[in-house]
């Protein structure tokens, strides 16, 4: 079924929940369908569109690019730190989450729209002797470097995925938190210790769990909500 019952959306959409019964169902994808949300409901909430007939001919008279790669299926779903560029109306926008774990769009500028940070989930050893990267939207990347580890972020060019640059999960990293009670909390590694990571965001020391820290780079901000 192409559509679910909107009181069971996930609650990182921000959609009202009494308005009607139903609402788009992501297809899937490179993202766990619990973060992420189709790509045809964020160009309704971008004002693109405002029915789901709308937003058919809008994918399919417009180029909608997600990471670099036109897109017709509006049930396509997105994710955090993916890139969606509205090429007719030269708007750029990344994927983020706010304060409240919700999904949101950062507007970008067309330079930004061509990288991507990705956080290596899992890395393989592959016959070649080069290392396959798991990465957080579902990609496999086949990289030389052997000094990537599990919980790095690596940045990728798109629509190639070349790797750019790496980014350590260490001491004085800067990092995005994607879930847990601080979800969508921007700050600085201070101690790591095995599954655990103690962490400044302000004045505030705080501790999380390894698997919720995305190294990021500099110009990536907090969202708060408004």
């Amino acid at each position: 079924m192409s559509y679910l019952k909107r009181y069971a959306a996930p609650r990182s959409w921000q959609i009202l929940r009494k308005e009607n019964a139903y609402v788009m169902r992501p297809s899937p994808g490179g993202h766990p369908a619990a973060d992420s949300v189709p790509i045809g409901l964020l160009l309704k909430r971008l004002g693109h569109a405002s029915t789901t007939k709308e937003v058919g001919l809008v994918m399919r008279n417009t180029k909608v690019m997600i990471d670099g790669r036109r897109i017709r299926d509006f049930h396509f779903p997105v994710g955090i730190m993916d890139t969606i560029s509205l090429i007719d109306a030269n708007e750029h926008y990344r994927v983020l989450i706010d304060t409240k774990a919700r999904i949101v769009l950062e507007k970008i500028d067309a330079n930004k729209a061509g990288s991507k940070p990705c956080r290596v989930l899992g890395k393989t050893v592959i016959k070649s002797g080069k290392l396959q990267l798991n990465v957080s939207d579902g990609r496999n990347i086949i990289t030389d470097a052997k000094d990537i580890k599990v919980g790095d972020t690596v940045v990728i060019s798109l629509p190639g995925q070349k790797i750019t640059s790496a980014l350590k999960l260490e001491k004085g990293a800067r990092i995005l938190l994607t879930a847990g009670r601080h979800a969508g909390t921007v700050g600085v590694v201070d101690e790591i210790t095995s599954d655990r990571i103690r962490y400044t965001s302000g004045d505030e020391s705080e501790q999380t769990l390894t698997d919720y820290a995305f190294v990021i780079p500099e110009g990536i901000m907090p969202v708060i909500p408004r």
